[in-house]
């Protein structure tokens, strides 16, 4: 049994004392350190927190683990003042790969941009003709490829409904703006990573978390691959933190309920709109600067129900997203 004793410590608690008795993770009792100290085992770790504030682990209640992980050693394009930035920042990369491999990134965001509009393909063709790119806005609903990267995954100018629906366009063309389902077609062509490296991406990211002080994290949106790298991770006692993840709805024989000490399936997500960025959160008028634009609904009510009906067969509980 491992005891912690942290003693000279603050804390809001209807008992008095100034230190905090733990035993195997867990808090059994609050008092004052010269009676602690009995209480304690004879090799129990003795910490003097200095006066700091001692509060509860703190929960983050929406997070993406493998795509956060993933986008950590990513382009970060969050600082781009302008849409040259984005074009140097990918021409150095095309340096250090070479031709033929994946660009991928995130963070641009249009209103932040000189040119106060997004980037298309023929903007990043002028830089990366021979890799396929991909790079997401900040919001994550909507993301730009070159021509490299439609051709990869099958889009061109005839595309037709629901495809269309999901696509920019310029003077009749496919620009390279895709939204919502559309990002999901290139998605597909850019594969997924080892289990190696997703593990590691896992790692950094609860590492990340817990100096931050928290102690659970509710993952969102996590399909049948990060279902299966968590469940391992899970079975080989490598999630430190507490997570509690709802699953896509395609995601195969998942049970909801606890699955190890660590990992916890709570339910589903559904998306039910986009993002007021991207111009895609579904809003009952058409937006101010977009008079043709009110978003996308990405399921209707009858849709909706049914996904309800499912998780209740799975004792599962929904998460819905709807910005608009």
């Amino acid at each position: 049994m491992k005891s912690l004793l942290l003693t000279n410590v603050e804390f809001v608690s209807d008992k008095e004392g100034d230190s905090i008795l733990i035993e195997n993770g867990r808090i059994i009792s609050i008092g004052w350190e010269e009676v602690l100290k009995y209480r304690a085992q004879a090799t129990a770790k003795v910490i003097n927190c200095k006066g700091f504030f001692a509060i509860p682990g703190l929960t983050d209640s929406h997070v993406h683990l493998l795509s956060y992980g993933l986008y950590k050693s990513r382009l970060d394009l969050s600082n781009a003042a302008s849409i040259e930035d984005i074009k140097k920042t990918i021409a150095e990369k095309v340096k250090r790969l070479g031709p033929g491999k994946w660009i991928i990134g995130r963070g641009w965001d249009q209103e932040k941009l000189l040119e106060k509009r997004m980037p298309n393909r023929w903007d990043l063709d002028e830089v990366a003709p021979a890799n396929p790119v991909l790079l997401y806005r900040v919001c994550g609903h909507v993301a730009v490829v070159n021509s490299y990267a439609l051709k990869i995954a099958g889009i061109d100018d005839e595309a037709k409904p629901p495809l269309e629906d999901y696509l920019g366009r310029e003077d009749g063309r496919v620009n390279g703006v895709l939204y919502e389902k559309a990002i999901e077609l290139v998605e597909k062509k850019v594969g997924k990573p080892s289990i190696r490296e997703a593990i590691e991406a896992i790692v950094d990211v609860l590492e990340e978390a817990a100096s931050y002080g928290l102690v659970e994290l509710h993952a969102m949106s996590v399909d049948e691959y990060e279902y299966r790298v968590l469940s391992f991770m899970s079975k080989m006692d490598m999630l430190k933190l507490r997570i509690k993840a709802y699953l896509e709805l395609n995601v195969e024989n998942a049970n909801c309920g606890r699955q190890g000490e660590k990992l916890e399936i709570c339910g589903f997500k559904v998306l039910a709109d986009g993002s007021f960025g991207a111009r895609t959160a579904y809003l009952r008028a058409p937006y101010s600067d977009a008079l043709n634009v009110r978003g996308k609904l990405l399921v209707d009510l009858d849709k909706l129900t049914a996904i309800f009906e499912y998780a209740r067969g799975k004792r599962g509980k929904i998460a819905v997203h709807a910005i608009g």
